[in-house]
């Protein structure tokens, strides 16, 4: 480390090898002698001039570099050392700050500490002690100079050494290497370093606030990923401060490892409220070093740097290692792009110029992609080292199907498959070693467990990956070639399963579902027709028999162990197949496909037959019950009963075997209705005694084979022929047993049960029988019903009752409360039969002895005849009667028969049924024609159904739908009709109150007409329409006034008040179609408000601001409807009193007439200020009378403009002489004959009087410097005058006498005096000119809105002041200023000519060296041909026209119409434009530019608004014009200028790149002035979006107060069209976005993107985008539709000529798709397609 003293010397002796001398020298210096101390300074000053000339290129790259010099200041701090800040106490992270504050920032850094050799380095061009072997180490070899870009002054401190550089903008650079030592006493803490940088303070504020702005955001803009690329820094932090130095935000980055190859980031957050936010992410971080590499097109590097590059990857991962999986950035060490794939990429890229992107054509960077690959499968390997990542990496790669932004990352996608498929990258199943992706696959859907793992797996050959990676790893792996195993594999796995002694398949514990599994893999061979797989399979012996052998299914005939379902016997001579494994479908299905089938039932029923009747026939009772469980499950019941079974013996309860034929036998069962419990012995009653079955045969009873087959019981009843019921039904057969007699008298809890027990037995016998059945259904039921609370009116029996089934039960309680009984029959076992059962059970009930079953209308109307029963007065639960009345409705919509379901319903409820509820729930019946369905809620004069039902149910509720549809449709209800409610409204006007309430409701009325404008009324609208016209029906409340109007009082809507007129848009606003369309209320109209303004009543005062809005209305509507405004008389209006004029004194409001009354109207607002409360002024402001020049033009009030009202009366102090103008170049003596070509040219009298005359009065002109200038502004009201005196010296006199000729006054103030020959001089001088010289009248021709002095003679004026004398004639020539007689006999000084063209010849060699690409559209100006203005039948005696020749094939002028057509302003009676010099004077030339460029301003400013031709002519194929058109016989006429363009204006810029921007602002300006025309709402100065509008401001009166954008710049012009008035003029005119395959659609909300190419040249001459513009032009295209955007861009050619042109490209991308506009890569120079020649 440097001691002071050895710091100090090192700074001042390379101060003193670059010849600084400090101030105390130079200051001793100067006591001894001053001019000696002069001498040196101008010598230093010398020195420095002729500095070496890498450090002019330095200081010249600093401010044209595009280096981000906080990403120098990282880098050089990266590269530092950091031993003292590790060693010291507890550990310091190697770090970088930066404090922020307004005027510095502060940049702190703990690396070791300056040396001396670091001195000398950062003292020095283009070395530096810093490796920079591992990336980029600055942008043009700029380094640590790039601060400048900043600063004007660096302090550094490190250590002992304190000295700081200073240079600034327009320096020689040597400050940037020269450091100056300062003595301080501030000890740094160590290790430090710090630097404070001073910010820039001196040049144009606008852009020092961008350079601050752009500083800040390089810092704020700071990314945490950033320390993952950088080698020692640690930690970063950026915070901001106030003025006051108080700290306002902060952020500090740190990172972190978590293993060798993990690393986290942390950012700690501070916002203004001290707020403190942590964020926590990981990375894995994997580094490769490129080799070979092609030298880099940034910058200059030596082979051996260049050659290599660190490439660096960062993937990041959750706390728990999982992939996060969203797209990352590509770094060049500072955030480049997005980048299409989900992990950061990081080395020395070629960037683009503004590092907003990687170059895709650079060697470098296309090299680069191999080492991104290598780095990929790197990473891939370190994540197989870990447990987790080792599964889960795939989900990082990028997948080869997707679309990425360029073909240059695509080929990375491609690089990396390439390299993955030959490195081993995968795990299988059983080994650890890792595969190849090509030699591992993946486990079939279909071929794995409900584990997930193989059925078969062979861990010998171990072809399957491993199962731990996710579905998504393997998915992005089978589009790297992982693949699915195939079919061979799983036979042999087969094979190799079976050989096994644990083999799975053999198994006793193997599943069914893997069994299953099996046997659908195996089983799909066969349905694929995979025939090698299926003949392998039948040799394979895996079939199971039931003798516990395995088989293959070529070894033999093999049978299923069932037939037809029921199990084979044993000990037949056939090979079954083991049940068990038959058992599983998907098995059996197997085994059927190899060749398996089932005996047939005859075969097995003989054989079974054959046993039985032979000698040996079974004995006993096991082997019967055995042989009838076979012959019962395979009898057939559509063939008699066997022949067999007649001798067939079975064993009764006393083990005796009977033939059931001789001998009657019981079923032995306890069922409620059979013999051992309905006779068993009781006290009450005698039982009777049977013989029963065997109960062995009923134990393990089988179930029937199939649905239709009887039943165990039943066969054995019905084929056996035991029996097994009582009867019903006494054995005479005329009435009913003794039984059902008990049974009723002692049981009658089972009396239905007995009953349905022996119907379906003794049905036909008893329904045979009127006796019968009569008997039966007059049973009593008041004991049978579920409720035996019977209503005392009642009287159930057996026929009028209803079976209890689920749903009637739920539908009954759904409607009935429990107080509300139904006669419900009590049925055993209703609770545990299911519905169904329970119908089949009890159908005889209704089929034969009336009991209800169904939930039918009739069921319903019993529910509601019971429930108007139990509630007469009072209903509980409404909603429950209209949920019934929807019921009802939908069974009958339901019905076959509707007409007479509809008759039932209407009989029922014809007297009863159908109430109105009121607010306490009480009910009130009526019939149905007593009511309507619908009408609006809260009627006065009608009750309605629909609105009292909404109140229960809700209006929107689908109930409110089905109700709507009974008592509309079923029960015939009638709506309510458009004359209901009118008559309601009627009521409503006459009553407003009501029981004390208020009726006159807004909302209440509102929805009136609501519900009138949604009726379907077309039929009755005319009826309607003379409704409203004859009754004031029509409510509104205005500033709380309620009135009732007719139509014809009524206007829809007015953003000003109409006399006798009420408006209905504020309370009505989506009601317009109802008002508007069917009751035909008046829309406002041009009509209408003229007649409001002419019109007054002095019982309707109004206001000011009411008249404003009223003249506003009329000012819309008069540029719409402009049929009826030349209808129109002005007069009425400038009669009535309705302008608002501000009167002067207390500055009062008053509304005049225009006649009666002189008042003046603001166009100049510096006049307006002047005389401010001394004159009436109309009551509008500068913007507002620009907005109202529609309505002033009609109204002819032009010759009230202040402008055209004042008179300036100037004159000279007598005791000021003055001298002579010191400038020559402003002696209009000088130009005396190019004024006098003028003068003829626009006809001024004083020519016509005595051209010799004039010209002899111009030659001998004096032009006088002086400060005695007055001036007396004065203007005459009301016959009064009033006089404002200007400040003297600051205007122009003209003096005319006999004696001393024409004398011009001018001021000798500087600034007044470029003011006066830029501004006040032409007007002047033209006004001098055009004025009689006797009568001293205004005349001549030209005059335009009552201005006698042609604003084109005025520009042509101040473009000959401007200019240079040896280029006038040539000039006006080309400007169509006509030749006179009189010879040329000014005298032009020949050495001042020399001095002056050689000084043009210097600028422009200048110019050349300085020349760049033209970023802002333009090009080489070029002068066209113009024919002259002049018409030769009106040349003045003694003019000549100059000679032309006929027009040829490159100068023909034409109108470019089509969808990339211009704005042609040109017109016959356009002004000649200004004329810009060749040369530029060595003496004040930024004084002549900025004089000339007015010129230019006030010239583009002035055709822009002459114009009056369309903006938008319509394109030439109207019926084709969303296609590019055809211009080959266009564009074969516009010359193509580009290659011949000579640029001789230019040469007055003071640089290229001032006069490229100056011309962009030109056009720009140009375009806004047009657009200004269109009047498009909400269109202004904010709308004007770039940064070269500054060129503009402060530069023409009407653009004094223009600030700079200062926004982001997205597009020059920007414009949301919210209302669709833009978009309807381009469509009408021809242009449209859309392509050929869509649809037009509103353009409504849509937002223009406008950008101005500008050139002097020709239509053809190539324009520049930038890669930013070409990006959005094209995103902008592809998403137009859902963001709804255009873009477009307006060509202004020929901005210097007479004529500018604009031609309009409506959505360039299309364009250039379609081959109209060709584009040139990477600078995207673009020219219009030239038409093939015809042939």
């Amino acid at each position: 480390m440097a001691t002071k003293a050895e710091a100090k010397e090192a700074v001042l002796s390379i101060s003193r090898k670059f010849g600084f001398v400090g101030d105390d020298i130079m200051s001793q210096i100067e006591a001894w002698n001053p001019k000696i101390r002069r001498i040196i300074e101008e010598s230093m000053l010398a020195k420095d001039t002729l500095a070496a000339h890498s450090i002019k290129t330095l200081a010249r790259n600093i401010y044209g570099s595009d280096a981000r010099f906080v990403f120098e200041l990282l880098q050089n701090a990266d590269d530092n050392r950091f031993e003292r800040a590790k060693t010291c106490p507890g550990g310091a992270l190697p770090s970088i700050s930066f404090q922020v504050h307004p005027n510095r920032t502060i940049v702190e850094c703990n690396e070791d500490g300056f040396t001396v050799n670091d001195l000398l380095a950062i003292c020095s061009v283009g070395e530096s002690t810093k490796s920079g072997s591992h990336g980029y180490i600055g942008a043009k070899g700029i380094g640590f100079k790039s601060v400048f870009i900043a600063a004007w002054k660096v302090y550094i401190q490190s250590g002992n050494f304190s000295y700081y550089f200073k240079h600034r903008k327009g320096d020689s650079g040597l400050g940037m290497v020269l450091p100056i030592w300062v003595d301080t006493d501030e000890e740094l803490p160590t290790p430090l370093t710090r630097m404070t940088l001073y910010l820039h303070e001196e040049g144009d504020p606008t852009e020092l606030e961008h350079l601050r702005n752009t500083i800040f955001q390089q810092l704020n803009d700071l990314h945490e990923t950033c320390l993952l690329f950088l080698r020692n820094l640690k930690q970063i932090q950026v915070s901001f401060h106030s003025e006051d130095g108080e700290q306002e935000t902060s952020k500090v980055f740190r990172v972190g490892e978590t293993d060798v190859h993990r690393f986290f980031l942390e950012t700690t957050s501070t916002n203004r409220d001290g707020e403190v936010t942590l964020e926590k992410k990981q990375y894995h971080v994997t580094r490769h070093t490129a080799s070979n590499l092609p030298p880099s097109n940034n910058r200059e590097t030596s082979e051996t740097e260049s050659a290599t590059a660190e490439v660096v990857l960062a993937f990041p991962l959750t706390e728990e290692f999982i992939p996060l999986i969203e797209k990352q950035q590509v770094f060049a060490f500072l955030p480049v792009r997005m980048s299409d794939f989900t992990f950061l990429i990081q080395s020395d890229f070629d960037t683009s110029a503004n590092r907003q992107d990687v170059l895709t054509t650079s060697r470098r960077n296309i090299a680069l992609l191999d080492a991104i690959a290598a780095a990929f499968v790197k990473a891939v390997l370190e994540f197989c080292e870990h447990k987790d990542l080792c599964y889960t990496w795939p989900d990082f790669l990028p997948s080869p199907d997707a679309q990425y932004s360029s073909g240059f990352w695509e080929g990375l996608v491609s690089k990396l498959k390439a390299c993955l498929s030959e490195t081993p990258v995968l795990r299988s199943r059983h080994h650890t070693h890792l595969r190849l992706i090509r030699d591992v696959h993946i486990v079939g859907n279909d071929t794995v467990d409900a584990n997930g793992d193989p059925l078969l797996d062979d861990p010998e050959k171990d072809v399957y990956v491993s199962g731990l990676y996710t579905s998504r790893a393997t998915e992005s792996l089978g589009k790297y070639g992982l693949s699915v195993g195939y079919a061979p594999q799983r036979l042999d796995a087969l094979e190799a399963d079976l050989m096994k002694p644990t083999s799975r398949m053999k198994s006793e514990s193997t599943d069914a579902d893997w069994h299953s599994r099996v046997a659908k893999l195996f089983s799909s061979y066969f349905t694929k027709k995979w025939q090698n797989c299926t003949d392998r399979l039948k040799t394979i012996a895996f079939l199971p028999l039931r003798s516990g052998e395995w088989v293959s299914a070529n070894s033999g005939a093999i049978y299923l162990p069932t037939s037809n379902g029921f199990a084979v016997p044993h000990g037949l001579d056939i090979r079954v197949l083991d049940p068990k494994a038959v058992a599983n479908q998907d098995r059996r299905g197997l085994f059927v496909l190899l060749g398996a089938s089932e005996p047939s039932i005859e075969s097995v029923r003989s054989l079974i037959q054959r046993v039985y009747w032979s000698a040996s026939a079974p004995s006993d009772l096991s082997e019967s019950k055995a042989h009838l469980h076979f012959l019962y499950y395979t009898h057939n019941q559509k063939q008699p009963a066997p022949t067999e079974f007649k001798s067939i013996r079975i064993f009764g309860h006393n083990n005796i075997p009977e033939n059931p034929g001789h001998h009657d036998f019981y079923l032995p069962s306890h069922h409620a209705y059979g013999p051992e419990t309905l006779l068993a012995a009781t006290a009450d009653a005698p039982g009777y005694p049977v013989t029963f079955l065997n109960p062995a045969y009923l134990k393990d009873e089988p179930d029937p084979p199939t649905p239709s087959h009887p039943k165990w019981t039943k066969w054995l009843r019905d084929t056996v022929g035991v029996r097994e019921r009582l009867r019903l039904i006494s054995r005479r057969g005329d009435s009913l047993s003794d039984i059902w007699r008990y049974v009723r008298d002692h049981r009658p809890e089972k009396l239905l049960g007995f009953l349905k027990y022996l119907w379906k037995y003794e049905e036909s016998r008893i329904v045979s029988s009127k006796a019968l059945i009569e008997e039966i259904k007059n049973t009593s039921a008041t004991k049978l019903c579920v409720s035996k609370d019977c209503p005392p009116w009642s009287d159930w029996t057996l026929g009028n009752s209803w079976l209890p089934l689920p749903h009637l039960q739920r539908r009954a309680a759904a409607f009935m409360k429990e107080n509300e009984p139904f006669p419900f029959l009590l049925v055993e076992d209703s609770v545990s039969v299911t519905a169904d059962d329970m119908k089949a059970e009890w159908a005889f009930l209704h089929t034969f002895l009336s009991v209800g079953k169904d939930e039918n209308i009739t069921f319903l109307l019993h529910i509601l005849q019971l429930i108007t029963n139990y509630n007469e007065e009072r209903i509980v639960d409404p909603e429950r009667v209209l949920n019934l009345y929807i019921a009802i409705d939908a069974k009958c919509i339901g019905a076959l028969d509707r007409q007479a379901e509809r008759k039932l319903i209407r009989d029922s409820l014809d007297d009863w049924s159908v109430f109105l509820s009121g607010s306490d729930f009480r009910s009130i019946w009526y019939r149905p024609d007593e009511v309507l369905w619908e009408a609006p809620p809260d009627m006065q004069t009608v009750g309605s159904l629909k609105h009292s039902y909404s109140q229960i149910v809700g209006p929107d509720s689908d109930q409110m739908r089905l109700l709507s549809h009974f008592f509309e449709q079923t029960l015939s209800v009638k709506r309510i009709t458009w004359r209901h409610v009118t008559q309601e409204l009627q009521h409503l006007a006459e009553h407003p109150t009501s029981d004390g309430k208020e009726l006159w409701d807004l909302d209440r009325i509102r929805g009136l007409y609501e519900y009138l404008g949604n009726m379907n009324i077309v039929a009755f609208s005319d009826d309607m329409r003379r409704e409203f016209e004859q009754k004031s029906l029509i409510f509104v409340n205005k500033n709380g006034q309620p009135s009732w109007h007719k139509t014809a009082d009524c206007l829809w809507s007015s953003t000003a008040e109409i006399l006798g007129k009420a408006t209905l848009n504020d309370h009505y606003e989506d009601l317009r179609s109802f008002f508007v369309d069917v009751l035909g209320v008046q829309t406002l109209t041009l009509q209408i408000v003229y007649d409001d303004l002419v019109e007054s009543r002095p019982q309707r005062p109004r206001t000011v601001n009411d008249i404003k809005n009223t003249i506003w209305s009329f000012n819309s509507l008069i540029q719409t409807e402009p049929d009826m405004r030349r209808q129109l008389d002005p007069e009425p209006v400038l009669k009535a009193s309705v302008f608002p004029v501000r009167y002067p004194g207390d500055g009062g409001k008053r509304l005049v007439s225009a006649k009666d009354v002189e008042f003046a109207i603001v166009d100049r607002e510096h006049l307006a200020g002047r005389f401010e409360g001394r004159i009436k002024f109309l009551d509008y402001d500068l913007a507002e009378v620009r907005r109202l020049q529609p309505f002033l033009e009609w109204c002819n009030l032009g010759h009230r403009y202040i402008s055209r009202s004042v008179k300036e009366i100037t004159s000279v102090s007598s005791g000021q002489t003055g001298r002579s103008i010191s400038n020559s170049h402003r002696d209009i003596k000088r130009k005396a004959h190019a004024i006098l070509r003028i003068a003829a040219t626009f006809g001024s009298p004083r020519y016509k009087s005595d051209p010799e005359a004039l010209y002899q009065l111009l030659r001998t002109a004096r032009v006088v410097e002086t400060d005695g200038i007055s001036c007396l502004l004065s203007i005459s009201q009301a016959g009064r005058a009033v006089e404002v005196e200007e400040p003297v010296g600051e205007d122009l006199h003209i003096s005319e006498g006999d004696d001393s000729g024409l004398t011009i006054y001018v001021p000798r103030n500087k600034d007044a005096q470029e003011f006066c020959f830029g501004s006040l001089l032409p007007e002047r001088l033209a006004d001098w000119l055009m004025r009689d010289p006797i009568s001293q009248i205004l005349g001549g021709h030209g005059s335009v809105d009552g201005c006698p002095v042609d604003n084109a003679m005025i520009a042509v004026l101040t473009t000959v002041l401007a200019f240079d004398v040896s280029a006038l004639s040539r000039t006006l020539d080309r400007r169509g200023i006509v030749q006179v007689s009189i010879a040329n006999e000014d005298i032009i000084a020949a050495v001042g000519d020399d001095i002056e063209e050689d000084a043009g010849d210097d600028i422009e060699e200048d110019a050349g060296e300085e020349q760049e690409i033209d970023y802002f559209g333009t090009d080489d100006f070029d002068d066209d041909d113009l024919s002259t203005l002049i018409d030769p039948s009106t040349t003045p005696p003694g003019t000549s026209t100059p000679a032309t020749s006929p027009p040829s094939e490159h100068t023909r002028v034409v109108d470019v119409l089509s969808r990339q057509s211009h704005w042609a302003v040109a017109t016959t009676s356009a002004p000649p434009r200004p004329v810009i010099p060749t040369a530029v004077s060595q003496f004040d030339s930024s004084s002549v530019e900025d004089h000339r460029y007015r010129a230019l301003i006030s010239w583009v400013i002035t055709v822009a608004r002459s114009d009056t031709s369309n903006l938008f002519p319509r394109a030439p194929s109207a019926a084709n014009t969303n296609r590019a058109f055809d211009m080959s016989d266009l564009l074969s006429s516009v010359p193509f200028t580009s290659s011949t363009a000579t640029s001789t204006s230019g040469t007055w810029f003071s640089s290229q790149t001032e006069r490229d921007k100056k011309i962009g602002a030109l056009g720009e300006l140009y375009v806004f002035e047009l657009l200004c025309k269109l009047s498009l709402n909400g269109f202004g100065r904010h709308n004007w979006q770039s940064t070269i509008r500054r060129y503009i401001a402060g530069m023409h009166a009407d653009y004094m107060d223009l600030d700079a954008w200062s926004g982001r710049e997205t597009a020059d012009i920007t414009y949301r069209d919210v209302t669709g008035e833009f978009g309807r003029l381009l469509r009408e005119n021809g242009y449209t976005a859309l392509d050929d395959n869509e649809e037009e659609e509103p353009e409504v909300d849509t937002e223009y993107f406008i950008e101005v190419k500008t050139t002097t040249g020709g239509v053809e001459t190539p324009f520049y985008l930038s890669k930013g513009q070409y990006a959005r032009m094209q995103d902008i295209h592809n998403n137009r539709r859902a963001r709804k955007q255009v873009y477009m861009i307006l060509r202004v050619f020929g901005i210097e000529s007479i004529f500018p042109s604009v031609r309009v490209y409506m959505d360039p991308e299309h364009l250039r798709l379609s081959g109209a506009l060709l584009f040139t890569g990477e600078t995207w120079s673009v020219v219009p397609a030239r038409p093939s020649p015809t042939p």
